[in-house]
């Protein structure tokens, strides 16, 4: 196979990449044929263009990682809604997978061949049920995941000159794994998950640092470490007010070995690796928890504002990271955009908080008396830090729509 066909038998399915040896592509008009009795004339009603559909026959392929890899991939075949394909026939695609099937046979072990059938749906415009703009959000951040991956297979350096360059790459993954534990620490804390639910990341992060000199030498596994860390996260079943938690402990990011100056080639390899590594890393922290904020159910625009801040935060931290590729940037300011939207509509959905003076009356009293019941008791009672009180007076803040 020459390098020209290589390239071209690349694909990636929701950021997950794959061979293929063979596609197709259907399409043609969706028509109605009105034939008439005594006639052999014949109107045929032309409704519009069919929705085209790829069938693909791909291909995984692994040794030590090949059920990992299988698995990574029929799970991405398997998620509900759209998704972005990446092909080098057709360009980007967002599709749905109609079926596929999977063939794995005893006297090829480490291979796995699939035959799968995509329908092409577009841009997501209808609207949802509640107006929500997370269809949007969630497949503007898989095409940045897809941007990032891409951006990190063409401009990572693995350790190749000398041990100092090798060093110094290991540094900057020891820093990741870091930052990936902080995320699982934030889970923790939260008291609702123990360590046996966190299995998987941990299990991966033990995996990276256990082939640390393996990884940072060879750019295809760095690439993948990358990306499925943060997918070791997102594939547990969290909330989204944990998952918020996890990614958003690992923002700001940064390696803490002193920046090289670039006075030698190793040096300015080893910049262009820290400017490229840390600016991917937290884009992907950033956008990770725009998918989990859009999910969290807010009670209040102070809730709201609040989360609107912390990514605002990150968002410009991350404008300050030398380098960062224009295309992965813009996609950024894209799903920003969508953000934005997001909050602005969720605030006109939620509770406002404002001040009431009350005279000395029980709790329970002064909720009845604003809103006809007691359904909010335990959330007023939490607002105001009050603990097994049942008289209340002076400023009491509560929920007004």
């Amino acid at each position: 196979m020459n390098e020209v066909q290589e390239k071209l038998s690349v694909a990636t399915f929701r950021g997950v990449p794959f061979l293929f040896s063979s596609s197709q592509r259907s399409g043609g008009r969706k028509t109605v044929q009105h034939e008439y009795p005594n006639t052999d004339k014949r109107w045929v009603e032309d409704l519009g263009k069919i929705v085209p559909t790829f069938t693909l026959q791909a291909l995984i392929t692994g040794k030590e990682d090949y059920f990992q890899n299988r698995d990574r991939f029929t799970q991405a075949l398997e998620r509900p809604g759209s998704g972005l394909l990446s092909h080098p026939f057709y360009g980007t695609q967002t599709v749905h997978v109609i079926e596929y099937s999977l063939d794995e046979q005893t006297g090829a072990l480490g291979r796995a061949e699939y035959s799968i059938t995509f329908a092409v749906t577009g841009s997501v415009s209808s609207p949802t049920e509640d107006g929500s703009d997370g269809p949007v959000i969630r497949l503007r951040a898989e095409k940045i995941v897809e941007v990032a991956t891409a951006v990190l297979q063409t401009n990572y350096q693995p350790s190749v000159i000398n041990k100092a360059e090798h060093t110094y790459n290991k540094n900057i993954l020891n820093g990741i794994l870091d930052f990936w534990n902080l995320g699982i620490s934030a889970i923790l804390s939260l008291q609702r998950l123990d360590d046996a639910d966190l299995e998987e990341p941990r299990t991966y992060l033990a995996q990276v640092q256990n082939n640390l000199n393996t990884i940072v030498s060879n750019e295809v596994q760095m690439v993948d470490t990358v990306i499925n860390g943060f997918k070791s996260f997102d594939d547990i079943d969290l909330d989204a007010d944990i998952a918020y938690s996890a990614y958003t402990a690992m923002f700001a990011f940064r390696e803490d070995t002193e920046l090289p100056d670039a006075t030698t080639i190793q040096k300015k390899r080893n910049l262009e690796n820290h400017y490229l590594i840390t600016g991917v890393f937290n884009i992907l922290a950033l956008v990770y928890a725009y998918d989990a904020a859009k999910d969290i159910e807010y009670m209040t625009s102070d809730d709201v504002d609040r989360i609107h801040a912390q990514l605002e935060i990150q968002y410009k931290y991350i404008l300050g990271i030398p380098n960062i590729d224009y295309d992965l940037l813009d996609n950024l300011r894209s799903i920003r955009t969508s953000m934005r939207e997001f909050f602005n509509s969720t605030n006109k959905k939620v509770f406002r908080i404002v001040t009431v003076n009350t005279p000395v009356m029980p709790l329970a009293v002064l909720i009845h008396q604003y809103y006809g019941n007691l359904d909010v008791l335990e959330e007023v009672q939490t607002l105001n830090q009050i603990v097994e009180l049942p008289f209340v007076s002076g400023s009491i803040r509560i929920f007004a729509e």
